[in-house]
């Protein structure tokens, strides 16, 4: 196993970010303190952007490590079910916020496999962890 820092590092994977008032996208409400972000991944000729948000207990920028384990964390979950992701996430399976999430998971997956490809993809998602182990 390695760490997801350990992957951008070995993977020439980038982060790139501008900070941003608010977000536009989100079906989620933020608190006043929260930090958004709009990154960009690089890796080789690819990019991939996308919103990321912290909390405001975060006082820097977000790191590649901290981005790709969110990432990876919800683009794992877009291989089950709606129906299986609902139960495993709690969410209600009548909701229409909780299948924008769902397919919001799904499009991260869709986008990190154009980005990395299906082998470097499978690698950041089953090989690697927050502490390598």
């Amino acid at each position: 196993m390695q760490t997801f820092e350990q992957f951008a590092k070995k993977h020439r994977v980038e982060l790139t970010y501008i900070k941003r008032a608010n977000r536009t996208d989100s079906v989620t409400a933020w608190d006043k303190g929260a930090s958004h972000y709009n990154c960009t991944l690089h890796h080789e000729d690819g990019s991939m952007t996308f919103w990321y948000s912290m909390g405001s207990a975060h006082k820097t920028g977000p790191k590649v490590g901290d981005v790709l384990q969110s990432l990876a964390l919800d683009a794992s979950s877009a291989e089950e079910s709606f129906e299986d992701w609902c139960a495993n996430c709690g969410y209600d399976t009548d909701s229409r916020k909780a299948f924008a999430t769902y397919e919001a998971c799904v499009a991260t997956h869709r986008e990190l496999q154009r980005l990395l490809g299906a082998r470097l993809a499978g690698e950041l998602l089953y090989q690697t962890s927050e502490d390598g182990e």
